[in-house]
This record gives structure tokens, sequence and C-alpha cells, in this order.
């Protein structure tokens, strides 16, 4: 009985949770809605934070808690990922359809505002956890014996555009630039930066990159799964682009030739020297090369 009364005590303030989530919403709402000036900006920003954040507490509510406690580590994360690009797209959905409803009028304009906000971070949310749903297919394209030598890793640096071009939306939104600054900022954050973050995430989580005793194989794509098997004897050269950053932050674009005149690029690879010495036939093994000056 104890134990019961433990766990009721626990689980008490979660079930609280969505009503109280629920209320700061709508104060929310109707302080942008009624208040001058910045506190009807602060209460938008406001708004806009909770009401998806209260849809997820519902959803996580409403799904039936046994099948959450079998879930592990990864999987659970991937679950609460789902829940949260659920809620963005549930509630930009809610906010366009009911400023169209109420169109014409403060209400309207507010909800249209508020929805039209929510529509880039809750399309990106959806493409990270629909990429994050799919395994990794390279063991299933492995043949027989065949040995991984290396394994790719794309670098963080894919995502500095699009940090960069945050940082000038904020300076614009935050700065004393007026209605211009406003504006460029709400074109930056709606017609730039989404396609910008979401061919980062596509390259950071889509591309794998893997290096075998036989093969190169790379897998990119997010909606369909490109495939591509090179044998190592058919690549011809294999070359590294780098701009300054790439040589600072050590990432960098490789680029493969193969004898048939085809020819294969890969974007934002973590080391990219490696990938070079290991797919150019030309290299020189360090280990069975003879030293400079090394014989008398």
């Amino acid at each position: 009985m104890a134990a019961a009364m433990t766990d009721s005590e626990h689980r008490s303030p979660r079930r609280w949770t969505p009503l109280i989530l629920a209320g700061g919403t709508i104060l929310t709402l109707v302080g942008a809605l009624g208040l001058p000036g910045q506190s009807a900006l602060l209460s938008l920003v406001l708004f806009i934070l909770l009401f998806p954040v209260t849809l997820m507490t519902l959803l996580v509510r409403w799904w039936p808690r046994r099948h959450c406690r079998t879930l592990e580590g990864a999987a659970r994360w991937r679950r609460r990922l789902y829940f949260a690009a659920a809620g963005f797209l549930l509630a930009a959905a809610v906010n366009l359809l009911g400023g169209m409803r109420f169109f014409g009028t403060t209400v309207g304009t507010t909800l249209l505002t508020a929805g039209t906000l929510l529509v880039p971070p809750a399309m990106v949310l959806t493409l990270l956890a629909f990429s994050l749903s799919r395994d990794d297919p390279t063991e299933e394209l492995l043949e027989p014996g065949e040995v991984i030598r290396f394994h790719a890793e794309t670098h963080w640096g894919v995502f500095l555009p699009s940090i960069l071009l945050a940082t000038l939306a904020l300076v614009l939104a935050l700065g004393p630039f007026g209605l211009g600054g406003l504006s460029m900022a709400a074109m930056i954050y709606l017609l730039l930066l989404p396609g910008l973050l979401a061919r980062a995430l596509t390259t950071f989580i889509n591309t794998e990159v893997t290096v075998t005793d036989r093969h190169l194989i790379t897998v990119t794509g997010t909606l369909w799964r490109r495939r591509r098997i090179i044998p190592l004897n058919e690549i011809q050269a294999a070359g590294v682009s780098r701009g300054w950053l790439g040589r600072v932050l050590r990432y960098g674009k490789v680029g493969v030739i193969c004898h048939d005149e085809s020819s294969l690029k890969i974007h934002g690879l973590a080391d990219p020297m490696k990938v070079q010495d290991l797919l150019d036939p030309l290299r020189e093994d360090p280990e069975e090369a003879a030293p400079a000056g090394g014989r008398s």
C-alpha cells in the first residue's frame, strides 16, 4: 500500500502538467491579443512555444504506458522526437486553420502568425524524426567475408551556414532595425532557413560512407535511399576539397572519379584525408615505402 501511495504521489505532478501548460497557453494567447507593443510580441512568442509543448504532453499522456516502459534508451528518445514532431505539426495546423476561420480579425491574424512561425520547426522535426526512424543498411550490402576498413562520419560543420543564417535573422529581429529588420528576419526564417537546415540535416543524418577491403559503399537520400557500391579497383582517383573553415575544423568534400568516367561527390565528411588515402589507388603505403635517405 505504501508503494502504491508513493507511486501515486510520484505521478500526481505529471497528471497536472497538461492542465498547467494548457492554462499557460491560454493566458499567453490572451496576452498576445490584449497587451500592447512588446508585451504582445513576448506573449505571442510564449504562446508559440507553449502550445506545441502542451500538445506533446497530451500525446505522451495518451500513449499506452506499458508499451513505453518496454522501450530502451535509443527507442525512447526516438519516441520523444516523434511526439515533438507531432506536437509542432498539430500546433501549426490548428493555428493555421483557426486563423483562416477567423480571417480578418485580431484573433485570426494572431493565429495565422503563430501557425506560420510554427511551420519551419514542424518541418525540420518531422524530417529529423523520419530520418532517425531508419537503420543503416550498410551491413546488408556487404559480401560474405568483406571487412569494413573505415566508416566515415559526417561533420557538424554542415550546420554552420544554418547557424550563421539563424544568427543573422535573430540580430535583424532584435536589433534596432525597425519594421524592415523584422521583415528581413521573417523572410530568412520562413524562406531560406528551413531549406538550408533541411539540407544540412539530410547530409548529417542520411549520409553513410563506408570503405571496405573491396568496395566504397555510400547510402544517401531522405525519402528515397540511394545506394552506390563502387569496387575499389574501378576508382581512378580520389581528391579532397576544403575551404578555409574546413581546414580549420578538419572536414570537407571527397570527390571520386572512376575508370568509366563516372564520378561521385560526398559532402561534409569528417577526416576526408583518411577517406582519400583509402580510396586513391596511386597512394603509397607508408609502411611499405622506404623513407627518403634511409639507406646509406
